[in-house]
């Protein structure tokens, strides 16, 4: 447990602050989202998974030879920059090459 002191005019104020007491805002902290911004890989090769409940990408997102990019309401998957699938706003699936499936379509 963390303990603090204050000290002002002959005076010491003595005070503990117990784990999960409080809540902080990354705003509040001075300069906390600066730094998980800079430790953050925006570009580049990454070879570790990860999860998200959200992920904001712009309009492309690099994994390795594959890619995924938005344009004009399509969702394209390209691999080596040949575009293999596009899924439209509506939902229709357009796929270069073969499909196989497994059970009811």
């Amino acid at each position: 447990m963390p303990l603090f002191e204050v000290t002002t005019s002959g005076s010491t104020l003595l005070g503990t602050v117990t784990d999960d007491s409080h809540n902080h805002v990354i705003s509040n902290i001075d300069g906390l989202q600066a730094a998980i911004d800079a430790a953050g890989v925006t570009t580049g090769n990454i070879n570790q998974d990860f999860s998200a409940a959200t992920l904001n990408v712009g309009t492309a997102l690099d994994l390795g030879a594959w890619t995924a990019t938005e344009t004009g309401g399509n969702l394209y998957f390209s691999y080596n920059g040949v575009r293999k699938m596009r899924v439209n706003s509506s939902g229709d699936l357009t796929v270069t090459g073969n499909i196989t499936a497994y059970g009811s379509i």
